[in-house]
């Protein structure tokens, strides 16, 4: 065992995993004290790799306490996460990796007590930073979202009284009421909670309204995407073709009412309005996107007809040439 240990090249928390596996028989008092100077080594190492770790905490959170940027590239704990998840990710991987060392430690060096004694003294210090840490962010974090939530003008501020969708003025194009920002916002509470961190019962509030039209929302968007996107997918001469099915869906779009015993404008307030609002939005796009499909593969048909007339002579086909006119 000695001397696999000694030249398996492995150093700090391998070195520590490698002993742990062989831990009763490294417990052996033979073994334990035949072991004392790779040990104390160990220590040593494990020392010096709690630095490391803290520098290479401090370089990929952003948080350049004391030792500035090591210049490594900032690490990535998980695709597509918000930003002040990735960094509770990161510290809380870190606090894993930290305990993981102190148990190891505790139960192959309790002989060395001295140098396990200020090996477990800086694993503490490291673990509280790393709690302050994640106390600190999550305290700014909540204060951000109170001040937006507070801000009518904020894209946290799910007016349910407002408009479904509006009209830009500058660019003319649909816009829905349900910004990206909400959905981010419910990603981070969602993901915040999945770490245990306690929200705030006004943001919870406003996160349990927000996701209640959070489908909505998604489908909202994809209309309003349609609708912004549609006249570049229609031939031009055959607008005209299109005008009843084209203004049936832009006068739903741009002017959601209710049913005609009301009357009134749909807000996000009125959730079974909503729903059957978005069924017939939904359903006058189909209709519009049918139709426009039908008669896009109606051009491209006549098209190629109309290229295979110029392959056909005039002079020696009239025949031919009379009968794809025809059919045309």
């Amino acid at each position: 065992l000695i001397s696999k240990l000694s030249t398996s090249g492995l150093k700090g928390i391998a070195m520590l995993r490698e002993l742990a596996r062989y831990k009763e028989l490294v417990l052996r008092p033979v073994v334990l004290a035949e072991l004392a100077p790779q040990r104390e080594a160990l220590l040593t190492q494990l020392l010096a790799q709690l630095d490391s770790l803290r520098d290479e905490f401090e370089n990929s959170s952003g948080q350049f306490g004391f030792s500035g940027a090591s210049g490594r590239d900032k690490q990535t704990t998980g695709k597509n996460l918000p930003e002040i998840v990735e960094k509770m990710v990161l510290a809380k991987q870190l606090q894993e990796k930290v305990e993981e060392m102190v148990t190891s430690a505790d139960s192959l060096m309790a002989d060395l007590a001295q140098q396990l004694e200020r090996f477990k003294s800086k694993a503490t210090e490291l673990r509280v930073h790393l709690d302050d840490c994640q106390k600190t962010w999550f305290a700014d974090w909540v204060e951000d979202k109170e001040g937006e939530l507070r801000d009518d003008r904020s894209p946290l501020a799910l007016k349910l009284t407002g408009k479904l969708m509006e009209v830009q003025k500058d660019d003319l194009t649909l816009r829905v009421n349900y910004s990206d920002e909400l959905v981010q916002f419910l990603r981070e509470v969602r993901q915040l909670c999945a770490l245990g961190f306690r929200i705030p019962d006004a943001i919870q509030f406003h996160a349990d309204v927000a996701h209640r039209f959070y489908r909505h929302g998604v489908v909202l968007k994809q209309v309003a995407n349609f609708y912004n996107t549609i006249d570049t997918q229609i031939v031009r001469s055959q607008k005209p073709l299109l005008l009843d099915h084209a203004l049936h869906f832009e006068n739903l779009a741009t002017n959601p009412q209710g049913d005609r015993t009301s009357g009134k404008e749909i807000t996000w307030s009125d959730p079974t309005q909503l729903e059957n609002y978005i069924e017939k939005l939904h359903s006058a796009a189909e209709r519009l996107t049918q139709e426009n499909r039908r008669l896009r593969q109606v051009h491209a048909s006549i098209g190629e007809q109309v290229c295979e007339l110029m392959d056909i002579s005039l002079l020696r086909q009239q025949a031919r040439w009379k009968e794809r006119v025809e059919s045309l």
